[in-house]
């Protein structure tokens, strides 16, 4: 009977670990639905843009600008500050051309970059910190290089801004760091980013297995003991 309430224990045990892996599931997945999706992503606090009219005028010879730019596939006319300038676009091509002197303004210097991040930045908080990252270890998930724009304004909002583009390819704060971790347990690991959930999810599985096979294990062999006894006469 100790062994059959032993393995009983054990059974129970997986069961509870199965369901508190469940519970976590469900609680990440509610979280989920009440953080913001503008916070989230950080537009809530993002400049709206809206496409600006080119000037009437004469503009560098584009092919001076290809020639300044091997490997470009796609070349673009815009505005950026300003001025107006190209954008090249290839393999190791990206790179802005001011549209009038036709001069190379790629990679961005750290001036440029602070007015890209200050204009961009709709919020309570100032600029606190701008520093260029170069290893993309440090980058999970975005492109190196990037320069970084830091904002102290509570939710540490912080801008990822292309050094050959001026554009920012990304936008975090405290709420996407926590959106991405819920978002991490809620799916088990499934978009990579979750070794350690995921080994929970295959425990959990795993539980829900043995839980069940020690279940029949015991059923199985109590009615064996059952049988296998003596009847009294």
């Amino acid at each position: 009977m100790k062994r059959a309430a032993a393995l009983k224990a054990v059974g129970l045990g997986l069961g509870a670990l199965a369901g508190a892996l469940t519970i976590i599931w469900l609680a990440s997945g509610a979280a989920l639905s009440l953080l913001p999706a503008d916070s989230v992503s950080g537009l809530a606090r993002a400049q709206a843009s809206f496409p600006a009219e080119l000037e009437t005028r004469s503009y560098a010879n584009p092919g001076g600008i290809v020639a300044q730019a091997p490997g470009a596939t796609e070349l673009r006319l815009k505005r950026f500050l300003d001025r107006v300038v190209y954008q090249a676009r290839g393999s190791g091509a990206d790179a802005l051309f001011d549209a009038v002197t036709g001069e190379r303004l790629s990679p961005l210097s750290e001036d440029l970059v602070r007015q890209v991040a200050t204009r961009d930045y709709v919020g309570p908080g100032a600029l606190e910190t701008l520093e260029r990252i170069d290893a993309a270890a440090a980058l999970p998930g975005l492109p190196a290089p990037l320069w970084r724009a830091r904002f102290d304004d509570g939710l540490d909002t912080q801008l990822f801004i292309s050094p050959f583009t001026g554009e920012v390819v990304a936008r975090r704060n405290r709420l996407t760091r926590l959106h991405e971790t819920l978002r991490a347990w809620h799916l088990l690991g499934a978009n990579g980013r979750g070794a350690f959930a995921l080994s929970l999810a295959a425990i959990g599985v795993l539980s829900l297995a043995l839980s069940g096979a020690v279940a029949l294990g015991v059923s199985a062999w109590m009615g064996a003991r059952r049988r296998a006894k003596p009847a009294k006469k």
